[in-house]
């Protein structure tokens, strides 16, 4: 609700004041304390993710969740070099632009993945490229922008401009304010992908799982 948003709001502020003020007071390093704030909201968002995952798998009966739980270790264990180096492009491909915001409310952020050779992001490229906007899945509770990092690592290479977004997830909000998000990040997309050398008139909507869904509504 409002109240929800209100401390969300807060905590943001609060914790920039905290970085720019406390440890960093110079100007000069106002630039490295935004990076950190940014750094810092992603691995909370992804740790708010995470314990949700957890409370819901411990409503499973018995010990039948820590079973399940094991497995996701094995799972992500066997898996870790691959993820190593999608989190080592997501984090300083100078090809992602991360967390451009498309709206007022929280988790209304998108990733934005260009080809290689383009020039700095934010310029207008005089070019037409063709667009994907992808919606990533995660049952509606533990969906994230970055989980279309691969997709948007592999396509981008072909020549095409792929924009992640980010959407409220439950219980953060319902269908409802899931749809309103992700109709406000794709109005954004058409509205400004110019900007970034995309063809307004040339846009794929791509979903995954629940972000499939939701982009059939």
């Amino acid at each position: 609700g409002d109240a929800g948003v209100l401390m969300v709001a807060m905590k943001q502020r609060y914790i920039r004041k905290f970085l720019h003020c406390v440890l960093f007071p110079s100007r000069v390093a106002k630039y490295f304390a935004k990076a950190l704030h940014v750094c810092l909201t992603e691995v909370y968002v992804v740790l708010q993710l995470t314990y949700e995952l957890s409370r819901q798998m411990a409503v499973l009966p018995g010990k039948k969740w820590i079973v399940m739980f094991l497995r996701l270790l094995v799972y992500s264990a066997l898996l870790m070099p691959g993820f190593v180096q999608v989190a080592v492009f997501y984090f300083f491909s100078p090809r992602v632009k991360r967390s451009i915001v498309y709206g007022p409310n929280p988790r209304n952020r998108l990733d934005l993945y260009v080809p290689p050779g383009r020039r700095a992001l934010g310029e207008s490229l005089g070019e037409n490229l063709p667009v994907t906007i992808f919606v990533t899945g995660g049952a509606w509770i533990i969906g994230y922008k970055a989980w279309g990092c691969l997709f948007g690592k592999v396509l981008s290479k072909e020549g095409v401009l792929v924009v992640s977004l980010d959407y409220r997830n439950f219980p953060q909000g319902r269908i409802k304010e899931m749809l309103e998000d992700v109709d406000r990040g794709i109005g954004w997309v058409v509205n400004n992908i110019h900007k970034y050398g995309g063809d307004p008139t040339n846009i794929c909507l791509v979903g995954q799982s629940a972000g499939a869904h939701l982009s059939s509504l």
